[in-house]
């Protein structure tokens, strides 16, 4: 009777655990989004240089992990993603400025690029959750940028001109403009990936030159 017992305890215990176990799985544990909030809080104060608070916070089974809905203490209204990340060199990665570019925040940003782009049409310049690869021997690889093709924002800026057909003094003041939006972009604590795609009909002569959330230039 007591070896019954035993047993009995033993059965519940394991169907016990396996439930925790399956239910970990799909949803997480509480620990973990515990701790996850806690380090995604500390990404993003460093990042963004600001105080942010952590509205909700799931678990994807199916994707790289914990992910959350976040907003800065001075605007909640804010409300972006943050997720685990396996491709960002962080181990995070954000929605904000894709957020922030489409409220009136934004608005400075954007006269700023046109000020170095003059040329430029508003439509030609966004900050957005996706971009795609386009391939050439003149545009850096996204593994080679560890771009995250799910949670993580974009600037692009789209300049209808073929690089290949300007003087080097043409090219070298585009240069010196893309510097100073990196260092910008630096200053006002946004670091954001930002391709400057220039796009011609022959694919061999499109170019696209990377900002990267360091503030570095990259180009092939």
């Amino acid at each position: 009777m007591k070896s019954r017992k035993i047993f009995i305890t033993i059965f519940f215990g394991l169907v016990v655990v396996l439930g925790l176990y399956i239910y970990s799985i799909f949803n997480g544990t509480p620990w973990g989004k515990y701790q996850q909030k806690q380090e995604m809080l500390s990404y993003l104060d460093a990042k963004y240089q600001m105080d942010f608070s952590i509205k909700s916070m799931q678990y994807n089974s199916l994707g790289s992990g914990y992910y959350a809905k976040a907003a800065p203490n001075r605007n909640p209204e804010l409300v972006f993603e943050v997720a685990v990340s396996h491709d960002s060199n962080s181990g995070y990665a954000d929605l904000y400025p894709a957020v922030l570019w489409n409220s009136p925040e934004a608005k400075p940003i954007k006269e700023y690029i046109l000020q170095l782009f003059p040329h430029l049409e508003q439509s030609s310049f966004i900050i957005d959750r996706q971009l795609s690869e386009d391939a050439g021997p003149h545009i850096p690889t996204y593994r080679s940028l560890h771009y995250d093709m799910g949670y993580q924002s974009v600037m692009i800026i789209n300049l209808p001109e073929d690089w290949f057909l300007k003087t080097p003094e043409e090219q070298q003041i585009y240069m010196e403009n893309i510097k100073k939006l990196a260092t910008y972009l630096q200053s006002i604590h946004l670091p954001v990936l930002t391709r400057i795609f220039f796009q011609t009909e022959d694919h061999n002569n499109r170019k696209a030159i990377f900002i990267t959330e360091k503030g570095e230039i990259v180009q092939k």
